[in-house]
């Protein structure tokens, strides 16, 4: 053959065979059995040659036999083709503390000294992620389908609303390719033994791992989404000042490097300046380790430059904190909470400007400046609550102070140390 065309055949007639075909398996494998070594081309040949009609039915392009490398490409090209629609669905959910012995996310029942509150188990988990794929397709949120009101969801699993959000998203005519669920606690969770004793003092499993342990292996974990409807929206409301949220996102990965009650991710210039890089996120007495963490930088500044330096510093402070407290109480809802340590330390500074390089001197410093940070007497109080904004959260601090710089000068010999 010289690869030239010698003639065009009428196709009115013509069909053309596509592998697979189908048969009955016991009479096309008698068939093979019947034309052993024969040399024939397909299955519809081996029928023929056994004496079989192979009939001729429509067919279609996207029936594919997948043999070598180039059908898989082609396969795979089909397939994205159909799933071009995807969507992309974020859930958020809170709960805060209250009375119990164990948390359960995602399914998991984690020992604990407390547990979360809510009308049903409470799971934060999957809570969010029954959001993410109702927000995928538009359904509202999980309120709506399982309304709090309602007695018969009372102590319910979250696994139900989960498998609903599910079967919602499957009558849409979607699929689940992937979830990710990031679930965030606000401070460490002691755990006891869920494997063997000698194990679990070995190694005790953290909660993300036990959670992800266990989400592994739920059911909604291979489905790829191309969901109908265009857009979800629900909102999230925080309920308490000490809770667990949970991130979810159903098609890759869904992250977020916010503080909880911050509002804010800790590495954005108000966040670090309101906590004093990050002092305020201590869980206990946050005011306080500012005002000592102040001492140091005080005790430097005025050794290198004079107090004078240190009272400059402390009013440049005072204003940089007021457009950073403003700035992260607005963003976590709280009109001055206790992890905003600014004012701590511009006003501890402040008080520092009246007393000498000795350590004596800084230590009465400290002392008389938490006690009337702690304490508040008159007008501190009163300025702490008429006076709005960051300016109020920076101003009653400095109140505090001049009672302390009062203090100070007046007693000249606090500790034997005269200012």
């Amino acid at each position: 053959m010289d690869g030239a065309i010698r003639e065009t055949i009428d196709r009115a007639q013509l069909w053309r065979a596509q592998t697979p075909q189908g048969f009955h398996f016991p009479a096309i494998l008698a068939a093979h059995r019947a034309v052993a070594g024969q040399v024939l081309t397909d299955d519809a040949a081996v029928a023929e040659a056994a004496g079989m009609a192979p009939i001729v039915v429509l067919g279609s392009e996207d029936n594919l036999k997948v043999t070598t490398a180039q059908d898989l490409a082609a396969a795979e090209r089909l397939l994205a083709a159909r799933t071009g629609d995807i969507r992309v669905g974020q859930g958020f959910d809170v709960h805060p503390f209250g009375p119990g012995d164990q948390i359960i996310v995602c399914g998991v029942a984690i020992p604990h000294d407390a547990s979360l509150v809510g009308h049903s188990d409470a799971d934060v988990g999957l809570h969010a992620l029954t959001d993410a794929l109702l927000g995928a397709i538009g359904a509202g949120d999980i309120g709506m389908h399982f309304p709090p009101a309602e007695p018969r969801w009372r102590s319910a699993a979250s696994d139900r609303f989960l498998a609903h959000a599910a079967a919602l998203v499957r009558e849409k005519g979607g699929e689940i390719a992937a979830v990710d669920v990031t679930i965030i606690c606000e401070r460490r969770r002691p755990l006891s033994a869920s494997a063997s004793p000698a194990a679990a003092k070995a190694s005790p499993p953290k909660p993300s791992q036990r959670c992800a342990s266990r989400c592994s292996r739920a059911p909604f974990a291979n489905i790829k989404p191309a969901f109908p409807a265009k857009a979800g929206i629900h909102p999230a409301n925080p309920q308490a000042d000490e809770w667990v949220p949970a991130f979810a996102g159903n098609a890759g990965p869904y992250m977020s490097e916010a503080v909880p009650r911050l509002g804010l991710p800790l590495r954005h210039p108000a966040a670090l300046v309101a906590t004093a890089g990050g002092i305020g996120l201590l869980p206990l007495m946050p005011g306080t380790w500012a005002s000592l963490a102040a001492l140091p930088c005080a005790w430097a500044i005025s050794a290198l430059a004079g107090r004078g330096a240190l009272a400059v510093a402390a009013i440049l402070v005072f204003a940089l904190g007021c457009w950073a407290a403003a700035t992260v109480a607005g963003a976590s809802g709280h009109k001055d909470p206790g992890f905003i340590v600014v004012d701590e330390v511009a006003a501890q500074w402040l008080v520092l400007v009246a007393a000498p390089l000795d350590w004596r001197a800084y230590l009465a410093a400290l002392l008389l400046f938490r006690v009337f940070d702690i304490t508040k007497p008159w007008p501190v109080r009163a300025i702490e609550r008429r006076v709005a904004g960051g300016l109020g959260i920076m101003l009653d601090d400095f109140a505090a102070a001049l009672y302390a710089i009062l203090l100070l000068l007046i007693g000249e010999g606090v500790f034997g140390v005269r200012p």
